[in-house]
């Protein structure tokens, strides 16, 4: 039984980065549209950062969930 579960929790995750790329394509579509060369610059600097913001949330993400607690700059001394 744990195992169709982790197969549907795989099927749910497909499906949703199936939609989500989906919608990125239009969300880049209409920028495109909309954009001049300077504007197009600035976005892409902006999700640049976004990205690498996103990742380290979900680095301490991980770290919580793996631990159990909080670990590095936010640690407040042992559990």
């Amino acid at each position: 039984m744990l195992y169709f579960d982790m197969i549907e929790a795989q099927r749910d995750q497909a499906v949703a980065g199936s939609e989500f790329a989906k919608a990125f394509d239009a969300m880049a579509r209409s920028v495109m549209v909309h954009a001049n060369p300077a504007d197009l610059a600035r976005i892409q600097a902006n999700l640049e950062r976004s990205t690498v913001v996103a990742e380290a949330l979900e680095d301490r993400l991980s770290d919580f969930q793996h631990y159990g607690r909080p670990i590095g700059r936010y640690r407040r001394g042992p559990p």
